[in-house]
């Protein structure tokens, strides 16, 4: 018999926001924007928001430890 679950907060979430997945991250709103852009976040583009499934950033999380430079840095 299936549950009814009566406390929103109860529900393991599938996919965020950047807000909240800036705030997993600890990084800013437009730095999560700038991952995405760059391809190095996956996410989907509703038309007037991104949807971030925690999967993508678990990815992106275990991704390269290798320290990185900015593309102007000698």
């Amino acid at each position: 018999m299936a549950r009814v679950i009566q406390n929103p907060g109860e529900v393991d979430r599938a996919a965020v926001t950047v807000r909240v997945a800036a705030t997993m991250l600890s990084l800013s709103p437009w730095q999560v924007r700038k991952l995405i852009a760059d391809g190095r976040l996956r996410a989907r583009n509703t038309g007037k928001a991104y949807i971030i499934s925690v999967h993508a950033i678990d990815e992106f999380l275990a991704g390269s430890d290798a320290p990185m430079r900015h593309p102007d840095s000698t």
